[in-house]
């Protein structure tokens, strides 16, 4: 028996949020930039609205400093990766490098697959 998908979660830096929230809507998949997220937390759930079901109710109820917000990305165990926007999760990509600019460290090992000893989990 399979068990239940796993996300986790990819937290919008703080300094970029404000820019994000201001852009106006367009068509998936969105493309984001690897260096603007760092690792969250790793969850099982049987969608991404319940995954953010689960952050909610945590946060009101273990005093979590922060649940999931619109910017927020989520990768789920098949890798498919989707993006936390206004009106619900859309699409997404990881966008690649244009010549000339620098790539984040690791040579395009996504902040999904850097989770390590602090990854919190929720059941």
């Amino acid at each position: 028996m399979k068990g239940m998908p796993r996300y986790r979660v990819l937290r919008l830096l703080p300094e970029h949020a404000p820019k994000f929230r201001e852009k106006p809507p367009r068509d998936p998949p969105y493309l984001l930039r690897e260096s603007h997220y760092e690792a969250g937390v790793e969850v099982e759930a049987q969608t991404p609205y319940e995954l953010w079901n689960k952050l909610q109710e945590q946060r009101e109820t273990e005093d979590t400093p922060r649940a999931m917000g619109v910017g927020d990305a989520v990768c789920a165990d098949g890798g498919e990766l989707l993006l936390c926007n206004f009106w619900g999760f859309d699409p997404a990509a990881w966008r690649q490098a244009a010549q000339g600019e620098e790539t984040p460290e690791g040579g395009g090992e996504t902040p999904a697959g850097e989770l390590g000893a602090a990854e919190e989990r929720i059941n």
